[in-house]
Order: C-alpha cells, then sequence, then structure tokens
C-alpha cells in the first residue's frame, strides 16, 4: 500500500528520476504513511471505544424500556386494586373486626367495674388492691384507666379467685360490714379462750 501510494504521488508530481527531489519526496511519504498509518490506529481505537459505548448505551436503552414497562404495569396493576371491589370488602372487614375488638374492650371493662363493686367491701379486697389500677376519689372514672390496665386488673381478680380469695359466688356474712354477719354467728367466738 506505502509503495503504491509513492508510486501515485512521483507521477502526479511528474517526478521520474531518480534524483535529490525523489529522495525528499518519499521521506515526506514516509512520514505522510506514519502520519496516516497513525490516523488509522487513532481512527480504529475511537471506533472499538464508539462502538463500546454504542453497545451499552443500546443495553440501557434495553433496561430503560424494561423499567418502562414494569411502572407502567405496576401503575396499571395500582389502578386495578384502587377500582378492584375486594379493598372494599378489606375495609369493610376491617371496620368489623375494628368494632367487635372495641365492643370486647368495653365488654372486659364493664365486667371488670362489676366485679370491683363486687370485691370492694370484701375482707380480703386489701390484699388485691395493691395490685389493681383504679382511678382516684369516690366517683371512679373508668375511662381513664387503659384498656391494657383493665385487662391486668381482671387478670389479677382471676388468680386471686383461682386460690381462693374470692370465690365466685360469696357466702352471706363475708363483707367487711359486720351488720351483714347473722345474729348467731355474731357471738359463736366471744368468749373462747376465756377461763
Amino acid at each position: 500500500m506505502y509503495t503504491e501510494a509513492v508510486e501515485a504521488v512521483k507521477s502526479a508530481i511528474g517526478i521520474e528520476d531518480a534524483g535529490d527531489r525523489q529522495d525528499k519526496v518519499e521521506r515526506a511519504m514516509k512520514d505522510i504513511g506514519r502520519v496516516v498509518a497513525n490516523l488509522k490506529d487513532d481512527i480504529e481505537s475511537v471506533n472499538k471505544e464508539s462502538k463500546g459505548r454504542k453497545l451499552k448505551i443500546r443495553d440501557l436503552e434495553k433496561d430503560l424500556e424494561t423499567e418502562k414497562d414494569n411502572v407502567v404495569a405496576k401503575e396499571s396493576e395500582m389502578e386495578k386494586l384502587k377500582s378492584d371491589s375486594s379493598l372494599d370488602e378489606v375495609t369493610k372487614e376491617r371496620d368489623k373486626y375494628k368494632t367487635y375488638y372495641d365492643s370486647s374492650l368495653e365488654s372486659n371493662r364493664t365486667k371488670f367495674v362489676t366485679d370491683y363493686d363486687l370485691l370492694k367491701d370484701h375482707n380480703d379486697f386489701g390484699k388485691l388492691s395493691e395490685t389493681l389500677v383504679v382511678p382516684e376519689g369516690e366517683e371512679k372514672d373508668w375511662s381513664t384507666v387503659s384498656d391494657d390496665d383493665i385487662q391486668k386488673n381482671r387478670d389479677a381478680v382471676q388468680v386471686a379467685r383461682t386460690y381462693g380469695l374470692f370465690p365466685e359466688k360469696q357466702p352471706e356474712g363475708v363483707n367487711k360490714d359486720e351488720s351483714s354477719i347473722g345474729a348467731g354467728e355474731k357471738g359463736l367466738f366471744d368468749g373462747m379462750g376465756k377461763k
């Protein structure tokens, strides 16, 4: 290729003899050939880098399209879920369970207040009262006691009953008020142990 280029240049400028001009032209052609070879290498290198970049760009564009498709699919799915009646059913079911839970808590509170009113005058109530969370004052505002504390109170009463402190049905005369003790029982132990 180089020789052909040199011959083409020689014939173009009309050099036919082997003189000094021919040596200069040949040196210039060799320099041009080196420059052209370097340019060719540079172009090939740039083309390889450009090809690599183009491939990378294509891959990224494919990934971008895939992600766009995913976003469109997710948006479509979200719209379907929003309009789906099953969401309404789930909401209704949740509301039903919340209503049940709230009524269960209220029932729990009512049962404890009833137990408290029955047991507060019992002789052994003092043993239990230290563990209970009870509102202050004569008029008890049970709404100030948390649901967790109410449950703990009910559990404490149940444990006390399990150990026999408060039987489910109280026999007559177990309250603190001595006037409720039967007349025959009042003096039953009086005078015992006296000589």
